[in-house]
Formats: structure tokens, C-alpha cells, sequence
């Protein structure tokens, strides 16, 4: 089966990702990991925060694809996959696919269950897709309370993702570039 990533196996590796969007500050977010020269990986949704449909945030997530960023899924409507059957999940997946290949013709490789959940109908299922992974996070950055708590966890040499709906809350993607930096930091210290 594909695999379920929930850490990263190597020291001293930093992977950011954000999902549930595109929103409205998703341009914002852009520009600010485009100053950084930092790649990170969207996991979008279909109809979320925004709504693929909408060139405004088609067209963000072209921009995220053109300037190096990965794409994956996180469902077209943001369904919970354990509730769902085979065909259900298929279509939540398809739809994002769908509109993948349409907008910069190729399909996602990686998916990212919404709120972290699957079950062995949703493993196999993602495999019988041709997926690579479903990945999930470590760490979060859940607004003002997270971003300082996670500052304080990332001490470690392993820090995998920071994720949250950095897409809906403008503070939170300054807090997230800068858990990022720390992390870095200390990764690099740690090496």
C-alpha cells in the first residue's frame, strides 16, 4: 500500500505544508515564501476556504504550481474519508485531480486526509489511485496559542510539517515562515 508518512526519517529536515485552501491570503503567503526562496507543499481542497471553481483561486494555485511548490490533495470538499465508501473517496479525489490536470496537466502524487483521518478503506483505495503517500503532520500551527508552543517543541533534530489553515488567517503565515525559520535554525544548529 502507499505509504503513510508522519514524520520525516531524516535528521535535521524541515518539510512546511499548508492546507485546506487556496483563500484570500493565499497571495500574500506566496510572496512571502517567494522572499524566502522556501518551496513548501499545498495540500488544496476543491471547495473549502475558496472555491476551485473561482478563477481567483484556480489561478492562486497555478501560482503556487509555476513558482516550484508541490501540489497534493486534501479532497475536493474537505470530507471526512473515513465515512465515506470506495466510490466516495474516488470522487472527492478525482475532482481534485480533475482540475489538477486541467489547470497544469498532471495529477497529484501525494494526499493529505483531511483532519488526519483514514482507515484501511481509505489506504487501499489511495493506492488503487496510483498515490504515493498520504501525509499527515507533527507539528501544527493552530494560530498564536500553537505558533509559541511550537517554537518551544521544535527543539528536537526531526521536524516534519507545519500545517494549519495558514490559507484563512493572515497572522498565521507570518507565524508559520517564522516557526519555519526557527526550525532551521535549529536544525542546523543540531547538525
Amino acid at each position: 500500500p502507499p505509504a503513510v508518512i508522519k514524520s520525516c526519517s531524516v535528521p535535521g529536515l524541515v518539510a512546511m505544508t499548508f492546507d485546506d485552501g487556496p483563500f484570500q491570503y493565499t497571495s500574500d503567503l506566496l510572496d512571502q515564501l517567494d522572499r524566502l526562496g522556501v518551496k513548501v507543499t499545498f495540500f488544496i481542497n476543491g471547495r473549502n476556504q475558496g472555491d476551485l471553481n473561482n478563477p481567483l483561486y484556480a489561478n492562486l494555485v497555478k501560482r503556487a504550481h509555476d513558482a516550484g511548490h508541490c501540489i497534493g490533495s486534501h479532497t475536493w470538499t474537505h470530507a471526512d474519508l473515513t465515512s465515506l465508501t470506495a466510490a466516495g473517496i474516488r470522487s472527492e479525489l478525482e475532482q481534485v485531480e480533475t482540475f489538477m490536470v486541467n489547470t497544469f496537466g498532471k495529477k497529484p502524487n501525494f494526499m493529505r486526509p483531511p483532519y488526519g483521518r483514514f482507515n484501511d478503506l481509505t489506504v487501499q483505495t489511495v493506492k488503487e489511485m496510483g498515490y504515493a503517500a498520504a501525509v499527515l503532520w507533527d507539528q501544527d500551527t493552530v494560530g498564536e496559542y500553537c505558533s509559541s508552543l511550537c517554537l518551544e517543541k521544535v527543539q528536537a533534530t526531526y521536524f516534519v510539517a507545519c500545517t494549519v489553515t495558514d490559507w484563512a488567517h493572515p497572522q498565521d503565515t507570518t507565524s508559520s515562515v517564522q516557526i519555519y525559520r526557527n526550525a532551521l535554525a535549529t536544525t542546523n544548529n543540531a547538525t
